[in-house]
C-alpha cells in the first residue's frame, strides 16, 4: 500500500476557501451588521475579514484582537515577530518578540495608491528603531514619554487594491527586516534617518529573523 501523500497546508491564495471556525463565522456576522459604506465596499470588507481571520488560522505568528469595520476597516493585531526599539535616552537595541499593530485599511485603498505608511501603526513596542518607522519617542516634562504615531512604511506607494494578506506579510518581513530601505534618498520609505544611518552600519545583523511567515509542509508546500 502506497503511503497516504501528505495534504499540503493552505496559502495566502487559498485563504477564501478557508472554512472558519464556527465562533469567527459568528464574529464576522456580528461585524457585518455594523457595515457602512457602498455596497461594493461593504463585499470587499466581508471578504477582507474573513481571509484575516482565516490567515490567523493558519498562521500561529498572527492573532487578530479586534475589528472595528464600520467605515474604514480597522483591526487589532499582535504579530510574532522580532522588532527592534531604543527608548529615549538608553543606547542599547533591544528586541521585542511581538509587536501590537493597529491595520488601517480605507475604502480609498480599493481605487487609489496610498502612500506606504498609511496602513500599519505600531502600537508596542514603543520607541522601534527601524529605517522605516517613523514618529519617535520623547521625553516631556517630568520624564513622560510622549510622541507621534509609530508608522510602518511599506515603501512610497501601495498599489490600489492591495489585498490585507499582502499588506500583513509585507509587514512581517518589514519588522523582521528580511526587506528594508536604508538609503534616505532612495523615496522608498526611510522614516528615521538616526535608524537607517545605525543599521546601514550594521547589515551584517540582518535579518532578524529567517523563519517565513507561513511554515512549509509537504513537497509541494513553501511559503504562499
Amino acid at each position: 500500500m502506497s503511503p497516504t501523500p501528505e495534504l499540503r497546508r493552505p496559502g495566502l491564495w487559498d485563504l477564501p476557501s478557508v472554512v472558519l471556525p464556527r465562533e469567527q463565522q459568528e464574529w464576522l456576522a456580528g461585524l457585518a451588521r455594523d457595515f457602512r459604506g457602498s455596497p461594493s465596499w461593504q463585499r470587499r470588507k466581508k471578504a477582507e475579514i474573513h481571509d484575516l481571520l482565516a490567515l490567523a488560522a493558519i498562521a500561529p505568528r498572527l492573532e487578530v484582537i479586534a475589528i472595528d469595520p464600520r467605515t474604514a476597516l480597522l483591526a487589532r493585531l499582535v504579530l510574532r515577530v522580532p522588532v527592534p526599539f531604543r527608548l529615549d535616552g538608553i543606547h542599547e537595541l533591544a528586541l521585542a518578540q511581538r509587536a501590537h499593530l493597529v491595520l488601517h485599511y480605507p475604502e480609498e485603498a480599493m481605487r487609489m495608491p496610498l502612500p506606504g505608511y498609511a496602513f500599519v501603526e505600531i502600537a508596542r513596542p514603543l520607541g522601534v528603531f527601524h529605517p522605516n518607522v517613523g514618529g519617535p519617542l520623547t521625553t516631556a516634562a517630568g520624564g513622560m514619554l510622549r510622541g507621534g504615531p509609530q508608522l510602518l512604511c511599506l515603501g512610497a506607494h501601495v498599489a490600489p487594491g492591495t489585498p490585507v494578506r499582502e499588506l500583513i506579510l509585507a509587514t512581517y518581513q518589514a519588522l523582521g527586516m528580511m526587506t528594508y530601505h536604508v538609503d534616505p534618498a532612495s523615496g522608498a520609505g526611510v522614516m528615521n534617518r538616526e535608524a537607517a544611518a545605525w543599521w546601514a552600519g550594521n547589515l551584517a545583523r540582518l535579518p532578524l529573523t529567517k523563519e517565513p511567515f507561513l511554515e512549509a509542509r509537504g513537497a509541494e508546500g513553501g511559503e504562499a
